[in-house]
């Protein structure tokens, strides 16, 4: 008689900083129902994946309810699946970080449940073929991938039960995850599910097995009695044993042979392949298929990447480049301690587990949540980075000297050149290609990245008239011309503008850099040509633009020089552009200030962003107006997302003048909300404490001996091989740190 192999792998997260509320909502209503369910019908033996976050979660508020999972794993009765400790795109990650997250989390479930996880699950399904040697460097015998994957790799037919890929010789075990039962788990009662399962099996004509993973919060959603339905198929599912196993993926894979070899391409989730593509290849694709295209389709699955989201978000990639630095920073800093002695080696675990915290995939892409449309997410993401990046300074005393450091680096991977001046309150990331603006403004003392501001974009999903486009990619300190008077609609959406200062590149002339020393005030000088359009006047425009970091005001003091060919025809406004992250859109916001008595008038303190702004010379205003973005979570409904504030200060130009005097400065104040994005952080909770015992030393231990062990082994083939990091390693310099780095 032929059999039917069932596993069922049941998903358990909530993204690193989630509000305890939020958290303890997900477990009264589904968490701790499945796992009664579970302990009620050890007869279906499921596997089950809980998110690292959630993990230190119930240690801190449910420690019973994760006895009850430990209990149930000891007694063989569930399977526990491993993977990134906290939900990162393994693929974005250095080696040595992915390895690390791999074991961090199998460390501490076999500390926990007294079993190591062989499988592992992968935050979004989220393939590279490198995928197989980090899984298996990591101890990872098999993981779960889509059936489209599975589909592209040249598998036709029938796609069920498992299959081996490899990568540098390092094998690794995939089920495929069957995509109709997947709709019908979601669509169908308990006996329909059933029926359906021997349908299968008789269409089959032997023996079949079939795979189901999802996340439990978004099954109970699906369902009108919740879970209800669920322990009606558990019922249904012991009833029917003579022909039906639920089964752990670890028995089937000693039990069966593999269907076969394959080549995973590139892939995503189905439901994220039409948000990884531009709005316009997406309607192409709809007009060519129509209803005829699926997410399993092979070639629609090939066009899909997850790196694609870095392409079209730039501030997902800025992020992810600047976790990257803090990564061979934290890198750099191991090293030196190591050769210093192992008793210090402790002293890595905090700011390890905040490098690990920043590397959470929601901040760096779009899809089952909002991810990078979520504002408080990627401060949280930097607020770790910022942190971890002061406590590895401090093991190895750097980073408390005042002064500022200033190199040229290509921080964003696109082969231009940034400068970054450095001090212990600010890091500033000027970058000419994009017409001379600030890019980066991270606040040291507060974790606040004030420049970490999305732009408006079109996406696939959205309906006509729904979002609001940016022009320009938004940043600070942009240059504008702009028409007299125009209002905050048509400058917020570049109708306005006159000239291409944003949109060309401005020539570094030189920085005061202090060659023989570290300097209080580093001054960038940078000159920038373009051409404004008044009408019928077309003048070309000179601009020289001087950025002063000031490291002990914590301020930043811009002057520019503008020259026009020929003078305006008509009156127009000289605007700079300041996008800022955290500041609310009440105009109470924004309190006028005295002049000081350096004479600068017309100043403005932006107290929620933490700003002080103050001019000099007469006639500016300002206006501002905030950013929102329409986002549309995969499954849920679109919801409006408070990105920051633009601020336009603006200075008239009247008819006949050709040359322009200016300059503000910007000075880092204490924010008055400084809980801004603080409910998602994760970064200083009550976790911190509790878990330290159970998750601390798992890091050390785990991640330590494991990873350490596999980076000695594998480090001539890991792309991030010392060649690499050393031309890449960020602004460590000087010091021992900098010499482990080069």
């Amino acid at each position: 008689m032929a059999r039917l192999t069932l596993h069922l792998a049941f998903h358990l997260h909530q993204p690193p900083g989630t509000a305890d509320a939020r958290v303890a909502d997900a477990v009264e209503r589904c968490y701790e129902p499945l796992i009664a369910l579970l302990e009620a019908h050890p007869e279906v033996d499921a596997a089950l994946h809980v998110g690292g976050h959630l993990l230190e979660w119930l240690e801190t508020h449910e420690r019973a309810l994760g006895d009850r999972i430990a209990a149930l794993v000891s007694a063989g009765e569930i399977e526990v699946i491993g993977g990134g400790f906290y939900a990162p795109v393994l693929s974005l990650l250095l080696w040595r970080d992915a390895v690390g997250q791999l074991e961090m989390s199998a460390g501490y479930l076999e500390r926990r449940t007294g079993v190591r996880p062989s499988g592992a699950w992968l935050f979004e399904q989220v393939w590279m073929p490198r995928m197989a040697e980090i899984l298996s460097d990591a101890g990872v015998t098999w993981t779960l991938m889509h059936e489209g994957a599975i589909r592209s790799a040249g598998v036709q037919g029938q796609v069920s039960g498992w299959y081996v890929t490899e990568h540098a010789a390092r094998p690794l075990a995939v089920f495929a995850l069957d995509q109709d039962l997947r709709r019908r788990m979601a669509d169908c009662g308990a006996d329909a599910l059933v029926d359906y399962l021997a349908a299968r099996l008789a269409q089959h004509g032997g023996d079949l097995t079939l795979t189901w993973a999802g996340d439990v919060e978004r099954l109970v959603a699906a369902h009108e009695d919740g879970l209800g339905w669920l322990q009606d198929l558990f019922e249904r599912l012991g009833a029917e044993r003579d022909w039906l196993r639920v089964a752990r993926p670890s028995e089937t894979l000693s039990a069966q042979p593999a269907q076969g070899r394959v080549y995973l391409p590139d892939s995503v989730h189905p439901d994220l392949v039409e948000l990884t593509l531009q709005p316009a290849r997406v309607a192409a694709w709809r007009a060519q298929h129509s209803s005829r295209a699926t997410a399993v389709d092979p070639v629609w699955q090939r066009s899909s990447v997850w790196q694609s989201f870095l392409a079209r978000y730039g501030e997902a990639d800025r992020l992810h480049k600047r976790m990257v630095e803090v990564s061979r920073r934290f890198a750099a800093v191991e090293r030196v301690m190591r050769n210093g002695g192992f008793r210090a080696m402790s002293q890595l675990t905090r700011p390890r587990r905040m490098l690990y915290r920043a590397q959470a995939g929601p901040a760096y892409g779009h899809g089952h949540e909002a991810g990078v449309h979520d504002a408080d997410l990627r401060a949280g993401v930097y607020r770790e980075l910022i942190g971890a990046e002061v406590a590895c300074n401090a093991l190895v005393g750097e980073g408390g000297e005042p002064g500022i450091e200033v190199g040229l680096r290509d921080l964003h991977a696109d082969m231009t050149t940034c400068v970054l001046l450095r001090s212990p309150t600010l890091r500033v990331v000027i970058h000419p290609a994009r017409g001379g603006a600030l890019v980066g403004l991270e606040h040291v003392p507060t974790r606040a990245a004030l420049h970490d501001v999305l732009t408006r974009r079109s996406e696939a999903y959205h309906g006509r008239g729904e979002q609001e486009v940016d022009g320009h990619d938004r940043a600070m300190l942009q240059d504008r011309f702009l028409r007299a008077d125009a209002p905050t609609a048509a400058w917020m959406n570049d109708d306005a503008e006159l000239a291409d200062l944003m949109a060309r590149p401005y020539r570094l002339l030189g920085v005061d850099d202090g060659a023989h020393g570290p300097v209080s005030n580093a001054t960038v000088h940078l000159a920038g040509d373009g051409v404004v359009h008044l009408g019928e006047q077309v003048a070309a425009v000179s601009v020289l633009k001087q950025t002063t970091v000031d490291a002990a005001g914590a301020a930043l003091h811009t002057r520019w020089s503008v020259e026009l060919a020929e003078a305006l025809a008509e009156d127009c406004d000289f605007g700079v552009e300041v996008n800022l992250s955290g500041l609310g859109a009440d105009p109470a916001a924004v309190t006028p200030l005295p002049a000081d008595s350096h004479g600068r008038v017309g100043a403005f303190r932006l107290a929620r962003a933490g700003l002080d702004v103050s001019f000099e010379g007469e006639g500016w205003r300002l206006d501002h107006a905030p950013i929102v973005t329409v986002a549309r979570p995969v499954g849920g409904p679109a919801r409006d997302c408070f990105q920051g504030t633009a601020v336009l200060l603006r200075r008239r130009l009247a008819a006949g003048t050709r040359t322009l005097s200016c300059a503000l400065t910007l000075r880092m104040i204490q924010p008055a909300d400084a809980s801004y994005g603080g409910s998602r952080s994760g970064g200083s909770g009550p976790a911190e404490g509790a878990v330290g015992a159970a998750v601390g030393a798992d890091v050390e231990g785990a991640v330590e001996g494991a990873v350490e062990g596999a980076v000695e082994g594998a480090a001539e083939r890991a792309s991030e091989g010392a060649a690499t990091s050393g031309a890449q390693a960020g602004v460590a310099t000087g010091s021992a740190v900098g010499a482990a780095v080069q």
